[in-house]
C-alpha cells in the first residue's frame, strides 16, 4: 500500500500540474516585485531654440510594490495549499482502492473455493440420488446452490477487473497492468487478539481497537488539520492582499523628471529642468476593485462555514461507519 500511494504521488499528473503551478507562482512574485523602470525624455522647441534631455522615473506612493508582493505570496500560499488537498485526496483514494481490490481478490479466491465444494457437493447428490439415498429434489437444490455460487464468482471477477482498472488509473499506469497486492497493513493479522472477549477491552483481528474514540476530538483534529480549510483560509488571505492593493492604488503615483536644459543663441544658456506631476484621484478611486475583494471576502467565509459543516458531516458519517463495522468484526471473532 505504501509503494502504491508512492508510485501514485510520483505519477499523478494533476499533481503535477499543480506543482508546476508552485513555479509560476513564485515568477509571480519576482514580478510583483518589479520597479518601474525610467523613460528617456526628450522635448524640444525650435522656434525658442530650447532642448531638453532627461530621465522620467514614476515614483510609487502607498506601499503599492509592497503590497503587491503580499498578495503574490498570498497566491502562491493558495497553490501550496491545493497541493496538500491534493496530496489528501491522492492518498485517500489510493487507500481505498488498493484496500477495495485487495478485498475483491481474497472474496474471489474464497468464491473459487465455494463453487469447487459446492460442485462436489452436487456429483456427491447425484451419485446417492442414482443410489436411491436422495430424492430427486435434493439433486436440484444442490444444482441451484452451484449455479448460484458460478455467477457470484463471475460477478466478482468482473468486480476485480473494474477495481484493478481504478487502482490502475489512480497510479497513472495502462489498464492491464497486473500486480500482485500484498495485504495492508490493517488484514496481517490472521488470527484473533488473545486480549479479545466478548465484553472486554482488547483488539479484535486486524487492530481494530475496541476503545472509543471521542467523536468531538475527531471532528476538532479534522477541522485543524483538513487542508481544504486550510487553502479556503489561503484565499481568505488573498482577498484580504487584494483589497489592501485596491485601497493603496487609491494614492496616485509620483512622476518627476529631470536633466539638461540648453537654450542657444545670443543669449544662451545651460541649465536643469525639473517637472513633477502627480494624478487627481477623483473620478477613479478604485471603487470597482474595492467592492469586488469584499465580495471576495464574504463569499470565502460563507464557503469556510460551509466548508467546517462538511468535515464535521464527514467525520461523524466515518465515525458511525467504523462503529457499525467494529461491532461486525466483533460478532463474527466472539459469536
Amino acid at each position: 500500500l505504501d509503494k502504491a500511494i508512492t508510485l501514485a504521488i510520483q505519477n499523478n499528473p494533476q499533481l503535477k500540474a499543480a506543482q508546476a503551478r508552485a513555479g509560476v507562482s513564485e515568477a509571480d512574485i519576482v514580478t510583483a516585485s518589479a520597479r518601474v523602470n525610467p523613460s528617456l525624455v526628450s522635448d524640444n522647441g525650435i522656434a525658442e531654440k530650447t532642448y531638453r534631455l532627461g530621465l522620467e522615473q514614476t515614483v510609487e506612493l502607498g506601499g503599492k510594490r509592497r503590497r503587491r508582493v503580499a498578495l503574490a505570496q498570498a497566491q502562491r500560499d493558495v497553490v501550496l495549499a491545493e497541493i496538500n488537498t491534493q496530496l489528501l485526496d491522492i492518498r485517500a483514494n489510493v487507500r481505498r482502492a488498493y484496500t477495495e481490490t485487495f478485498n475483491l481478490q481474497e472474496r474471489q479466491t474464497a468464491t473459487q473455493d465455494i463453487v469447487a465444494t459446492t460442485e462436489r457437493l452436487l456429483a456427491v447428490t447425484r451419485e446417492r440420488e442414482r443410489a436411491g439415498d436422495v430424492a430427486a429434489l435434493d439433486v436440484l437444490q444442490a444444482d441451484i446452490i452451484t449455479v448460484n455460487a458460478q455467477n457470484d464468482l463471475q460477478t466478482l471477477a468482473y468486480q476485480v477487473v473494474a477495481a484493478r482498472n481504478r487502482l490502475n488509473t489512480l497510479l497513472n499506469q495502462p489498464l492491464p497492468t497486473t500486480m500482485i497486492l500484498t495485504p495492508p497493513g490493517n488484514f496481517l493479522e490472521t488470527s484473533p487478539s488473545p486480549t479479545t472477549t466478548a465484553s472486554g477491552p482488547g483488539t479484535l483481528r486486524g487492530g481494530v481497537s475496541r476503545a472509543d474514540v471521542d467523536l468531538g476530538q475527531l471532528i476538532q483534529t479534522a477541522l485543524a488539520r483538513r487542508p481544504e480549510l486550510q487553502q479556503n483560509l489561503r484565499n481568505l488571505a488573498v482577498a484580504d492582499r487584494q483589497l489592501a492593493l485596491a485601497r493603496a492604488n487609491r494614492i496616485p503615483n509620483l512622476v518627476i523628471a529631470g536633466g539638461y536644459d540648453a537654450v542657444t543663441g545670443q543669449e544662451g544658456a545651460h541649465n536643469a529642468f525639473v517637472i513633477g506631476s502627480l494624478e487627481l484621484p477623483i473620478l477613479n478611486r478604485q471603487q470597482g476593485p474595492i467592492r469586488q475583494a469584499l465580495a471576495l471576502r464574504a463569499q470565502l467565509e460563507a464557503e469556510q462555514a460551509a466548508l467546517r459543516n462538511q468535515v464535521a458531516l464527514e467525520v461523524t458519517n466515518a465515525h458511525t461507519a467504523w462503529l457499525a463495522n467494529r461491532e461486525r468484526v466483533l460478532r463474527y471473532e466472539a459469536e
